[in-house]
């Protein structure tokens, strides 16, 4: 599906064709408070190979499930006597020897279904399906809550040629999404996604805004030009998208969520080469851009939570790839951040129908977001309470 097309079956509307140039509400006319907290998301999309990543080099089962997808143990990155980091990761093992990366193991939900579409769902949304409303994503009804009346401010960007993640979507919160830094200049390339149905209230929302559309449009391009932020980052599209994310924290946006998505973590086949290269990327990329955050004094406001929406099966298929699984890990870092590997090592002779056991459910990583770090009320946003995980420092 186009971005155009998930825009309209959303019943989402880009007010570029109404306002030329009509980028203020990206812009945000004042200045963020210096203690408000940021979280950017990172989706590996397609459904990461959890073993490879994080590899139980020691269990003898590894090797008989996977005789031409295993790797060689010597060039795996170790992090405890039995668990180690693909080899491309090298840079991710430096940030957990400096305790700012978090690595939960086995994390999934009850009753995981193995569909892309139905997987992402409820990741997105951060409920089950009888629990769903209206679309909304687990972000977006987070974003809600905050959203103060008067604001112009931006709650958030999506940042990225897809379609804006589900997750992202409200009914109030004001989400713009952009795919290159030309996109801040004067051009109709931005799109801003108002939460509305109603007309004159889309009408209303433009007179508001107009008045200060260019103004505010330069101040953010003339602040971002002032800014570099290009060390550590690779040329890769992951690399770049967080190196934009970083131009938009350090000019001045007031937004609280940043989200970008990795593509290519279907590995159905032909998996090794396809998968050493994402992981590199994802590593060099995270480094790079928590290491950009300490350099400009913000890395005590942001974290990073990277996710796929489900892992890979154990045993290898004929195509030299794997299947789709249930249970993977999910990642978390920043100088905020508990590093460390958190869950049991991975035990291949006590799998659940061929699949990993899941150990904590992905809606204790939420419930920790945003209760400890975002200070947005979980029970609220996702319907439920969820025990916490202690990986976020207080502040």
């Amino acid at each position: 599906m186009s971005r155009r097309q998930f825009l309209k079956t959303s019943g989402l509307l880009s007010l570029t064709p109404l306002v030329p140039g009509f980028v203020n509400q990206l812009a945000a006319a004042t200045q963020p408070d210096t203690d408000q907290k940021i979280l950017v998301v990172v989706e590996m999309n397609g459904g990461n190979d959890g073993i490879n990543t994080l590899v139980p080099h020691r269990d003898e089962l590894y090797r008989k499930y996977r005789p031409k997808l295993a790797l060689a143990t010597k060039s795996l990155h170790k992090i405890t006597d039995s668990m180690a980091l693909h080899s491309s990761m090298k840079y991710t093992k430096e940030q957990f020897d400096d305790d700012e990366f978090a690595i939960i193991n086995g994390v999934s939900y009850p009753n995981p279904n193995r569909s892309h579409f139905e997987s992402q769902a409820i990741w997105h949304s951060g409920l089950r399906d009888k629990k769903r409303e209206n679309g909304a994503g687990w972000i977006g009804r987070a974003l809600d809550l905050t959203r103060k009346k008067g604001q112009t401010e931006l709650d958030g960007y999506f940042v990225g040629r897809q379609a804006v993640s589900a997750a992202m979507i409200g009914r109030r919160a004001q989400v713009a999404a952009l795919s290159r830094f030309s996109d801040l200049q004067l051009d109709s390339s931005i799109q801003v996604l108002p939460q509305t149905n109603d007309r004159q209230d889309i009408v209303g929302f433009v007179q508001r805004q107009v008045s200060d559309s260019y103004k505010t449009a330069r101040r953010l391009e003339s602040a971002a030009k002032k800014t570099g932020g290009s060390e550590g980052y690779s040329r890769t599209r992951l690399s770049q998208q967080l190196r934009l994310v970083s131009r938009l924290i350090r000019s001045g946006s007031a937004a609280r969520v940043y989200y970008t998505i990795q593509d290519g973590y279907d590995t159905h086949s032909t998996q090794p080469l396809t998968h050493l290269n994402l992981l590199q990327e994802l590593s060099i990329s995270l480094k790079a851009f928590v290491d950009d955050m300490k350099r400009n004094g913000l890395d005590d406001r942001v974290i990073v939570l990277a996710f796929s929406e489900f892992g890979r099966r154990v045993r290898e298929n004929r195509s030299r790839g794997t299947d789709h699984g249930t249970a993977g890990p999910v990642f978390l870092t920043g100088t905020p951040v508990k590093g460390g590997f958190y869950g049991k090592t991975t035990d291949l002779s006590d799998l659940e129908d061929g699949d990993l056991k899941s150990q904590f459910d992905f809606r204790q990583i939420y419930a920790s977001i945003l209760d400890n770090w975002l200070n947005i009320n979980s029970k609220t946003v996702l319907h439920d309470e969820f025990k916490h995980l202690d990986i976020i420092r207080s502040s």
